[in-house]
């Protein structure tokens, strides 16, 4: 994993488990953007951590989301990062991130994406 985590709360957990989070641009050839710390987190975790808090999900829940996207921590790390989501919950991130072997970032979602959200910046 690369570069400082930022952010608060589980966007901070979220980034630095599956990203490393920080500022990072994305170019295709569909063109590129600016995606805020905020927002570099994966989509598929993040979408369901905020689809099992909807629903009022608890830290069962959450423990249970980390442990099948495959997330590295014992017993005690995912309870404290479960805490910590349910306390501060992540904003969506936008970016897929394949930890096969290693960390991969892909950037596709960011480039066909077409509609405004905040923290992506759209630079073409």
């Amino acid at each position: 994993m690369e570069g400082e985590v930022r952010g608060t709360g589980a966007e901070r957990v979220v980034a630095a488990a599956a990203v490393g989070g920080g500022e990072r641009e994305a170019e295709a050839a569909g063109g590129s953007a600016f995606i805020d710390a905020s927002r570099t987190s994966d989509y598929q975790t993040t979408r369901g951590i905020r689809e099992i808090l909807d629903r009022d999900g608890n830290q069962d829940d959450i423990i249970a989301l980390l442990t099948e996207r495959n997330l590295p921590g014992d017993e005690i790390t995912l309870n404290t990062l479960a805490e910590e989501i349910i306390e501060n919950p992540p904003e969506i991130g936008y970016l897929t991130i394949s930890n096969a072997l290693q960390w991969r970032l892909q950037y596709s979602r960011i480039v066909t994406l077409d509609m405004d959200v905040a923290g992506i910046v759209r630079i073409v």
